[in-house]
């Protein structure tokens, strides 16, 4: 069925890499969710009207919020494919994030009114009007709720979006939610029990729980997230495989919205390949990449001796360096190991030194690497940069 839906109302629904095609997925995305939930706040309003249920009412609140949401997302994806202007030369693929924010926002504040309600409702328990058929429309509701969840997630996994993945986690809590809404009408009504105002009370929590989770979901690729491993391995394969380039590190990447990616690398080279042909090495691992992840990326060159008396030189560094970092924490790397001839010998490198290990602890390190290192090779002097893992 879904597979149906997405053919019918999404143009060109292949492309999963081009932007304009990622805003037509999440506004179809949020029209049905627009509908779904409209349905569902009126029909929960009418049942908490009904039996005079604050938790019920509560309930069918946050699914007006969520409504609104995918209103303020739709909104978001339209503006989001915008072409870039002067005034943003990297496009609008941010205002998906900033849209998002937004919407937790307006999320945490409902949340926060009706938690204020349902204390009100613990503290002036009222008597509640128990019929099976709106009890069982609201038990009905439940499967509802968890259909969209699973619509959302196969949504996002085809265009991998962080804010669908939000809104299919934001359906399966509304699917707890509403059980225990369900569960607490039940309870108040066949017992002394006034489980409402105390149900309400965690409906309102789980709908404050769910904007903070968006907002941490959304505000996190603005701060500076990590870079997403799949892309970043998938940079690295191409590069690696590009023919000329023996080795690849340092590769950043520049979030400007989903779809929406730039990036810089050190390719490794030989010392001896001319610099026309390496310029045009470097220039077909760009298009490639362009290509085939829609990624714009700079290459900087790293010219790597090929010597024999270089290789066996490197060679002994790079076991020294292996079994050193081995006995430490095998999560340590290095890369860019450059190793020069003038007055004095000089090896340097990037050592990639993971988060676990606090600024004291890396620098401890790498002074006791420096002093091993120049232990086992003296005359030599080392430089090294530490650098942190941006993608673990």
């Amino acid at each position: 069925m879904i597979d149906f839906l997405v053919k019918r109302f999404v143009k060109d629904y292949e492309k999963t890499g081009d932007p304009a095609v990622r805003a037509a997925y999440v506004g179809f995305s949020s029209a049905v969710g627009i509908i779904c939930n409209v349905f569902l706040f009126v029909l929960k309003l009418i049942i908490g009207i009904v039996t005079g249920s604050a938790a019920v009412i509560a309930d069918s609140v946050n699914n007006l919020t969520d409504s609104l949401s995918n209103i303020i997302t739709m909104i978001g994806a339209r503006i989001s494919v915008k072409p870039a202007d002067r005034e943003h030369p990297f496009g609008h693929g941010r205002v998906e994030y900033i849209t998002g924010f937004i919407m937790s926002a307006a999320v945490i504040g409902v949340g926060l009114s009706f938690f204020v309600d349902s204390v009100g409702a613990i503290l002036h328990p009222r008597d509640l009007n128990f019929s099976l058929v709106p009890f069982l429309l609201l038990v009905g509701s439940i499967g509802v709720k968890f259909l969209m969840s699973v619509f959302y997630r196969k949504m996002a996994l085809r265009i991998n979006s962080e804010l669908l993945k939000a809104q299919s986690a934001d359906s399966l809590g509304d699917v707890l939610t509403t059980s225990v809404t369900a569960v607490s009408l039940l309870v108040s009504v066949f017992t002394r029990f006034s489980a409402d105002g105390l149900m309400g009370a965690v409906v309102s929590c789980f709908i404050v729980r769910t904007g903070v989770t968006i907002a941490k979901n959304t505000l996190s690729p603005l701060i500076g997230a990590k870079m997403d491993r799949g892309l970043y391995d998938g940079i690295l394969s191409v590069i690696n495989g590009t023919e000329g380039i023996l080795n690849s590190h340092d590769l950043m990447i520049h979030n400007y919205g989903s779809g929406i990616s730039y990036a810089t690398i050190h390719a490794e080279m030989p010392g001896n390949m001319t610099l026309e042909d390496a310029h045009r090495t470097a220039d077909l691992a760009e298009k490639k990449v362009k290509e085939e992840l829609g990624v714009s990326l700079v290459i900087h060159l790293d010219p790597v001796d090929l010597s024999d008396n270089h290789k066996t030189i490197r060679a002994s560094l790079e076991r020294e360096l292996k079994e050193i970092i081995e006995k430490t924490d095998p999560a340590i790397a290095y890369h860019d190991l450059q190793i020069s001839y003038g007055k004095s010998p000089e090896a340097a490198f990037d050592l990639v030194i993971p988060f676990s290990h606090n600024e004291e602890q890396a620098a401890e390190f790498m002074k006791e690497l420096k002093e091993k290192l120049t232990e086992e090779f003296p005359g030599f002097k080392f430089s090294i940069n530490m650098e942190r893992n941006l993608v673990d």
